[in-house]
């Protein structure tokens, strides 16, 4: 049997016409689903920014930042955690400055439980100087 199943909403989005739907049947192990890798600049502030609906699941959101070559995770902070299930969009936003070293950057979605998870109008831009 299959412990989760991921599909696209075209019901409910924030942004555009669908939302990535993540439906977790068992609650016995984590679902881990990352987003693509976005090249970043030592030294510039980006702000990321997310949506999220949440129906049953507990989710923690990680944001981790790689070398040029993509081998070494320079940081990995959780940005968000959601517990409560709610049934209407939240909306999580932060800014990063890039350190020294930092090229890439991506985030991380770790589902744990039985529920439906929605994402959807995820992210990264830099800000002006």
């Amino acid at each position: 049997m299959e412990s989760y199943r991921v599909s696209v909403d075209t019901a409910r989005s924030v942004e555009g016409s669908n939302s990535l739907q993540v439906t977790s049947t068992q609650g016995d192990q984590t679902k881990a689903f990352r987003s693509r890798r976005v090249p970043v600049e030592s030294g510039r502030d980006y702000r990321i920014a997310f949506s999220i609906m949440n129906e049953g699941c507990s989710l923690t959101v990680k944001r981790i930042t790689t070398n040029a070559w993509g081998t070494t995770h320079m940081r990995s902070e959780s940005i968000a955690e959601i517990s409560d299930a709610t049934g209407e969009w939240a909306q999580f936003e932060e800014i990063l400055t890039v350190a020294e070293g930092e090229a890439y950057v991506f985030l991380t979605f770790l589902v744990d439980g039985v529920g439906i998870l929605r994402r959807d109008d995820v992210r990264v831009a830099c800000l002006a100087r």
